[in-house]
């Protein structure tokens, strides 16, 4: 079961998000789905998520680096992820690919509860500071 719903959470992360994908990302969705987080707190997922995912590619194009899954654990219903986004072109860089992600890339963690095979709830907490990252 825990390969099952993680499953969903990397579709959704892989091939939703990262490309901007809305026909992915709200079939991962159930209709019913709520975002507690980032953007309009407490909202209905289907309509805030879409929505973001397709501004963020707009805006940022090529120059946003997509989520890299760095740890996920399941457990019951729930998935937790732990991903992050390097560095873009726009940033500056350093010798160090570790230090240069830590320093200028940003991490997010989700909390994702998954119901009949789809996201039903979702928590967002992200870090984009420079340099702060607490998930060094």
């Amino acid at each position: 079961m825990s390969a099952d719903i993680k499953a969903v959470v990397r579709r959704y992360i892989e091939e939703g998000l990262n490309a901007a994908n809305t026909e992915v990302i709200l079939s991962l969705l159930a209709p019913d789905a709520m975002r507690h987080g980032p953007g309009p707190f407490d909202s209905k997922a289907t309509e805030w998520i879409p929505m973001e995912a397709e501004a963020f590619a707009q805006a940022l194009g090529d120059v946003l680096p997509p989520l890299v899954i760095e740890q996920m654990v399941a457990e019951g219903s729930l998935v937790v992820t732990w991903a992050g986004r390097g560095v873009s072109p726009m940033q500056p860089s350093s010798e160090n690919a570790a230090h240069r992600r830590a320093e200028t890339g940003s991490t997010t963690l989700f909390v994702h509860r998954i119901e009949c095979g789809r996201i039903a709830e979702e928590w967002v907490v992200e870090d984009t500071r420079p340099g702060d990252s607490e998930f060094k």
